[in-house]
Formats: C-alpha cells, structure tokens, sequence
C-alpha cells in the first residue's frame, strides 16, 4: 500500500482549506450526524431531509471534478473524510459514499450527452444512482440472466435484481444485463434505467447487513421497455461487408454510429484488399478465420475509417457493448 506522503497531490491542492474541511466534518459528525443517528434508529428509516442536507453542504460532491460541479478533491484524500463519515449511522456514510462514487462507472463510458443528463447531476447530488448488479438466481459477473431483446429503439427489459442498495428511492438504476441469446462476456450492456419504467416490480427487502434506514431493493422486469438511447455509451455496429459502393450504406445505418469489428465475408478474402479499402490508422488487430476475416478497428465513426471507394453493407446488426 502505498503511503499517504507518497501519494502526489495536484499543485493546486489547498491543503489548509483541506484541513478545515475535515474539521468542519468532524464536527457535523459528533452533532448532527449524532441526531441523525438518533432519528434513524427511532424511525428505521432515512427521513429524505438527510439527504437534503448532505447535499447543502456539499458532501454529496467532494470527490467529483470541479468541472462537473464537484469539490475536486482527490480520491485518496477523500478517503480521509469518509472515515470520519464511517464515525456516524451507517446510513448516512452509505449516502455519502454512495454519491461520491457511483458517478464514476458511468462517467468513463458515458456519452457527451449522458455526462450532461446523468453524470453532473450525480456529482451534484440532483440525481441518485443505484448501482444494480446482483441477481438473486446468479452472481456479479458474467453469468447475469437479466436480459434485453431490442425492437426497433427500444429494449424489453427482463429478469431480477436484488440487494439493490436506494434501488427504491433512486432515480435511474445502473442495470447490468445481457442482449437475449448471448453467454459469458458477449452482449453485455449497461443501462441508465429510469425509476418509474413501467412492468417493473419494486420491493423494500429491509435491514440489510445492519445498515438500518438505508432501502436495499428487490427488483422484478417483466419485459420493461427501456429506450436504447439509454444504454451507456454509444451504440457500436457490427457489419458484413461485400463488394459494392459507399453510397448503398447511408440508407442502412445511421453514420452516428461507431465501429468496432468488421466480419469480411463473400469475395472479399484477403486482408491486402481490406487494408486498401479502410484508412491505415483505424487497423488494430485481424484475426483470420476459416469462413471470414475479423478485422477490429478504433471505434471511430464510419465516415472516419472508410475512404471514398468503400463497400457496403450487406447485412448488419446492432451490437451494444461497452466500449473497450
């Protein structure tokens, strides 16, 4: 483990101003945080003006960037103030930490757009995030059984969460789940799943791990409809391509979209008339095959990796994965 003196600090780190917010949160810990306890253990419940007030003060936001609206305080410093948050209720830790955490999982995949929606208002606190991973009949990795089937811009969402820490009171889940048909790794998707989906079974489990107050949902999908635009991160397109012009792709697709493999198939069997076709700096790694050649490029957008001689696509299907 690395020591605290050894840990760079960037120049602009306000060390005194650092020192008085750690005084300042010791101190709302041994007062208000001890009524808060009070209430809590009295109530068994969070009353919603806890997170009001964390929120006034700032606490929701320590560890984001400045630039999201966030404090800028760096990680292994902030970890100094969620110690001091650990001295109070559980609950109101689990809030604090929760906040200032979660928003990084979607920030380093989000689109620009999804910075803006989700991503600044969980830094700033305007927006709760459950993180839903567990399943009830499987695990955390890839053996999810959550799955989406996609018609046209929307996902039918279906399958169980459980153990959902605020997946009661948040307002969009964080979903893991998988594109219907697909094993392992393959498919994966990630969703900003609004609170209010409709076909969606939402039940408080109750006290979970001695962390009283705090809800921890069970969640229940029965072909929830999910917008695809909700995925997290852009879309990336898998195609099978054939001789012919670039024109016959604009009908087929729209150029928003990123690549990410490409499947030659049909005459198109050596990778020397492949390379020709598609801007050098794009290449990443080929794999060939018995049946085709799998070319995998940068992501980046069509009009980017193909010049004007291109082929075109023959057939295509939507392939949403996180971007690697």
């Amino acid at each position: 483990m690395t020591p605290q003196a050894a840990i760079p600090l960037p120049e602009t780190f306000d060390q005194a101003g650092f020192e008085e917010l750690k005084a300042e949160i010791a101190a709302y810990v041994a007062d208000q945080g001890e009524e808060w306890t009070r209430r809590i253990e009295a109530e068994r419940a969070v009353p919603p003006e806890l997170r009001i007030e964390l929120k006034e003060r700032g606490y929701l936001s320590l560890a984001g960037p400045v630039a999201y609206g966030g404090r800028g305080i760096p990680f292994s410093r902030y970890l100094e103030l969620l110690e001091l948050f650990a001295m109070s209720h559980a609950s109101l830790r689990m809030i604090v930490h929760v906040a200032n955490g979660v928003w990084r999982s979607v920030d380093q995949f989000a689109t620009e757009q999804q910075r803006m929606s989700y991503v600044m208002p969980a830094v700033t606190g305007d927006l709760t995030v459950a993180f839903t991973l567990t399943e009830p009949t499987a695990g955390t990795g890839a053996d999810l059984r959550c799955e989406v089937e996609r018609d046209g811009d929307t996902y039918y969402l279906s399958g169980e969460k459980h153990l959902i820490t605020f997946g009661v009171s948040c307002d969009r889940w964080l979903l893991f789940a998988r594109l219907a048909g697909t094993k392992g790794a393959d498919g994966t998707v990630a969703l900003l799943v609004d609170r209010d989906t409709p076909n969606v079974q939402v039940e408080d489990m109750g006290e979970s791990l001695g962390v009283r107050g705090t809800d921890h949902a069970h969640l229940v999908f029965d072909r929830a409809p999910v917008p695809v635009s909700d995925t997290l991160g852009e879309e990336v397109v898998e195609f099978l391509l054939f001789g012919g012009p670039l024109e016959q792709l604009v009908p087929l697709m729209n150029e928003g979209n990123r690549v990410r493999r490409v499947m030659l198939g049909g005459h198109i069997q050596q990778k020397e008339q492949f390379t020709e076709l598609v801007r050098p700096q794009f290449l990443e790694q080929i794999q060939d095959f018995s049946s085709c050649i799998h070319v995998w490029l940068r992501g980046l957008r069509v009009g980017e990796c193909f010049g004007s001689s291109g082929d075109a696509v023959l057939a295509f299907k939507h392939v949403p994965v996180l971007p690697s």
